[in-house]
C-alpha cells in the first residue's frame, strides 16, 4: 500500500496483517495487549485503518468511471461490458461497507469492554489452612495483577478439582484480565453449570464481557441479560442506544 505517512515499514504491515485478521491467534493477542497500553500505537492503528478506507474508495472512484464511460455507448457488446462493470462497482461498494461496518463494530466492540472490563476485587487472603494456602498464595498474585503466576497457581488445583465454581471463576476471570477470552469463557461455562454458586451473576457478566470482547455481540447481551449486575444492566443499554 502507498500513503504510509510516517509509520515504519515493519510497523505498517503489522498493522495491516491486524486489521485484515491475517495474524496468528497468538500475534493477535499480543498485539492488542500492546494496543491497550500504546497510545502511539493506537494513532498508528486508525491511521492504517483510513488508509485502506481511502483505497477503497480510490478503488471504487476508478470503477464508476469506467463504468459511465461504457454507459455512453449502445452496442450489444458494450452493454455486455457495462453490466459487468454494474456487478463489479455494486461488490466493490457493498465491500467497502462491510470493511466499513466490520471495523465500526469491532471498535465499538472493545471500546464497551475496555470501559467496563475490571477484575473482580477477589477474596480475602487469609491463608489459615494448609489445603487452601496454594489457592490464597495465588489469590495474592491475583490482586496484584500478576495473573499468570496466579493461574500457575490455580491450574494445579484445577486438576484435582476441576468442577470447583470458585477456581473456575477467578481462572476465567483472570484469563480475560490476560487478554485469553477463548479460555476465559470456557472456565467460565464451567462456573454457571453451578446454579447455586455464590458467583453465578458476576459469571453471568464475565461471559458476557468475554464474548463482547470475541466480537460476538448477541451472544454477549444473552449472558449479559442473566445477570443481576448494575454494570450488566448499564452495558445493555448503551448496546441498545448505539
Amino acid at each position: 500500500m502507498n500513503n504510509k505517512s510516517n509509520i515504519p515499514e515493519k510497523t505498517f504491515e503489522t498493522i495491516e496483517r491486524y486489521l485484515l485478521k491475517k495474524m496468528t491467534t497468538e500475534e493477535s493477542v499480543a498485539f492488542k495487549s500492546s494496543l491497550e497500553t500504546d497510545t502511539a500505537l493506537q494513532q498508528q492503528v486508525e491511521e492504517v485503518k483510513s488508509i485502506i478506507h481511502g483505497i477503497e474508495e480510490a478503488s471504487l472512484k476508478e470503477k464508476m468511471e469506467v463504468f459511465h464511460s461504457e454507459m455512453e455507448t449502445n452496442t450489444p457488446l458494450q452493454k455486455k461490458k457495462s453490466s459487468y462493470y454494474f456487478y463489479a462497482i455494486a461488490a466493490v461498494f457493498l465491500g467497502a461497507i462491510g470493511l466499513f461496518f466490520f471495523f465500526n463494530q469491532e471498535s465499538t466492540n472493545e471500546k464497551l469492554f475496555a470501559e467496563h472490563f475490571t477484575p473482580d476485587p477477589g477474596l480475602p487472603t487469609t491463608m489459615s489452612t494448609t489445603s487452601n494456602y496454594l489457592f490464597f498464595e495465588g489469590m495474592v498474585d491475583y490482586k496484584m495483577a500478576n495473573y499468570q503466576n496466579a493461574l500457575t497457581k490455580w491450574n494445579q488445583l484445577h486438576a484435582l478439582k476441576p468442577e470447583n465454581d470458585t477456581l473456575n471463576y477467578f481462572i476465567g476471570v483472570a484469563q480475560l484480565a490476560s487478554d485469553n477470552e477463548k479460555d476465559a469463557i470456557t472456565f467460565l461455562q464451567k462456573t454457571i453449570t453451578k446454579k447455586e454458586s455464590l458467583f453465578i451473576s458476576d459469571a453471568y457478566l464475565y461471559l458476557g464481557l468475554a464474548h463482547l470482547k470475541a466480537g460476538e455481540r448477541d451472544t454477549a447481551k444473552e449472558f449479559l441479560k442473566l445477570s443481576s449486575s448494575e454494570k450488566s444492566l448499564q452495558i445493555l443499554k448503551e448496546i441498545k442506544n448505539e
